[in-house]
């Protein structure tokens, strides 16, 4: 079971970012990015120089003991950007993931056909951009980040990640070159639409958004093997919100400043034990 879980992270930069493509993810790398000493602003986030600089890593494997941050967003909207930013704008110079086309994608199918296709496809080997936003929360079941917020609001959500960051983290407008430039969105039909709703059912339930249509498939729609049942869901939605409500105060009290101090200081002594344990695996490797 393939696991598409990766996190991001930059010294000077209290925070850990859970990435999740299509979700702001250009725009709040780039952020992390311009925090590291090394960069310049003509080194892309996506770069294998901007991906190095950002520590990204995947979830099992070591990261500084910080707070955990990621950004959701409305299933269907988050498909149709990966639609016009992977297949309509593949249709010049072909796929930018190879992936897709291993799994018999073609740039020129329709949004239909793509969703038609997508669907017969276990979800586990489906190309990471396209799978449920809940499979990268969540680890075997196990919430992974202390902070979710959802990009429709991101606005009005950031100030808190700013002040917890420690560095007046800021985030830019949409960065990604190969956004959308097209003047109109896809037509959906209704039937890909209760497809996409049947595929992208946890995700509406987890992360509490409203479904375009009600109606249930006329075919079995396939489903991960790590798929959460009806109490796994309302668990981790009420550790989602203690841990955002945690957060939130914890941001809010670092005008104090003796509490800020504190807090600065636990999240440098966090930084320089794991600095110290990647150290020392790479002694024991030599």
């Amino acid at each position: 079971m393939q696991q598409h879980s990766f996190v991001k992270f930059v010294d000077n930069v209290d925070l850990v970012y859970l990435s999740v493509p299509k979700v702001a993810s250009s725009s709040i790398s780039h952020a992390m990015l311009m925090q590291s000493k090394f960069s310049t602003s003509e080194i892309g986030e996506h770069s294998e120089l901007g991906k190095a600089l950002t520590n990204r890593r995947p979830i099992d494997l070591r990261y500084p003991k910080l707070p955990v941050f990621t950004f959701v967003r409305h299933p269907v909207d988050k498909f149709v950007s990966y639609f016009n930013n992977k297949f309509i704008q593949a249709r010049k110079s072909g796929f930018e993931l190879i992936h897709l086309k291993q799994l018999g994608f073609d740039p020129f199918m329709s949004i239909d056909e793509v969703v038609e296709h997508m669907i017969t496809i276990p979800v586990e080997d489906m190309e990471h951009h396209g799978q449920p936003q809940f499979r990268i929360l969540c680890n075997s079941g196990v919430l992974i980040p202390d902070f979710v917020g959802k990009v429709e609001t991101i606005q009005l959500e950031w100030p808190i990640i700013s002040n917890l960051s420690g560095c007046s983290l800021q985030i830019q407008r949409q960065r990604n070159s190969s956004s959308v430039k097209t003047n109109k969105s896809p037509i959906i039909s209704t039937h890909s639409l209760i497809n996409l709703c049947a595929y992208y059912e946890t995700d509406f339930e987890l992360f509490n958004y409203e479904r375009p249509i009600s109606v249930a498939p006329s075919s079995p729609i396939p489903k991960a093997k790590d798929e959460l049942d009806r109490k796994s869901i309302i668990n981790i939605q009420i550790q989602i919100a203690q841990r955002k409500n945690q957060l939130i105060t914890i941001a809010n009290s670092l005008t104090d400043q003796p509490y800020s101090e504190n807090y600065r200081k636990s999240m440098k002594q966090n930084w320089n034990d794991f600095i110290i344990k990647e150290y020392r695996d790479r002694l024991a490797s030599t």
